[in-house]
């Protein structure tokens, strides 16, 4: 397992996009960060941007240490990464399990993950974040995303920064979002990238053969050619 502030690099089991960069391997840190330069994800968290032994993702960067004693028989503080391939996934895991403040006298920790997919998206879950602590939901902890350390423009992500969050039970997810025309509308969930007039919500124009509120097809004004329009064609 990992020692206070200790750090592990792992290999990747696919090249992960980041910013424009493929990465083989991550840094995990046992202050709720991972890296994919230095290594050193400190444990005094800052806001984002940060250059300072900054993690590139942050689920939950804070001072932790996974080496504390937990109160309750049975329960243990670990920090695990997996590829996980159950079930049809093909996801790359990051588990902060029971994982407490330094110095929390009480021993009670966060459980959250990340995950990190091959197309480069990153998606944080949050179990537990009931610390009994000053830690309790994030409160002094940054989540967030950014640029590795030493790139010229970190290009910040933040969630939030020191404040207590609603995070517990939920989770994010942050992607690439691809909009050749745009409209506003990332390529995934536009039916039309090429066509900024196109997108889910779009004002719909009667009988021109397009779909531009991405329904499935146009509006068509008499459909039963009984000579009364549609009313939304303004019959």
């Amino acid at each position: 397992g990992l020692a206070n502030d200790g750090e592990a690099t792992v290999n990747l089991p696919w090249a992960f996009p980041w910013y424009g960069t493929s990465y083989s391997a991550v840094v995990v840190g046992a202050n709720g960060g991972l890296a994919f330069v230095g290594p050193d994800v400190g444990g005094a968290n800052g806001c984002l941007p940060s250059a300072a032994s900054a993690p590139a993702i942050a689920p939950f960067w804070d001072d932790l240490d996974p080496t504390a004693i937990l109160p309750f028989p049975g329960l243990a503080a670990g920090v695990y990464a997996w590829h996980d391939t159950a079930l049809g996934h093909d996801r790359f895991i990051v588990s902060y399990e029971g994982v407490p403040d330094a110095g929390n006298i009480f021993g009670l920790g966060g459980t959250f993950q990340a995950q990190l997919y091959p197309d480069g998206s990153v998606e944080f879950h949050y179990d537990s974040l009931f610390f009994f602590s000053g830690a309790d939901d994030g409160a002094g902890a940054t989540i967030g995303i950014q640029n590795v350390a030493g790139s010229a423009d970190l290009d910040p992500l933040q969630v939030s920064c020191n404040a207590a969050t609603a995070l517990e039970g939920t989770g994010l997810r942050f992607w690439l979002c691809l909009d050749a025309d745009a409209d506003g509308v990332c390529a995934d969930d536009d039916c039309d990238d090429n066509d900024p007039d196109a997108f889910p919500g779009a004002p719909e124009t009667c009988d021109d053969g397009l779909d531009q509120d991405c329904d499935g097809g146009d509006l068509v004004g008499d459909v039963d050619a009984d000579g009364v329009l549609n009313p939304a064609c303004g019959g």
